[in-house]
């Protein structure tokens, strides 16, 4: 029904968030490396 329907966008709406959250994570790390790298 309907509900199913929340349920599965609601998860997926979280899981997006998640990826993209750890996805910035991981890129602004690779990025901080790099510069610490080009410093030195």
């Amino acid at each position: 029904g309907r509900l199913q329907i929340g349920m599965l966008a609601g998860m997926k709406s979280e899981w997006v968030a998640g990826f993209v959250s750890e996805s910035m994570a991981g890129f602004i790390g690779i990025r901080s490396l790099a510069v610490d790298h080009a410093v030195q």
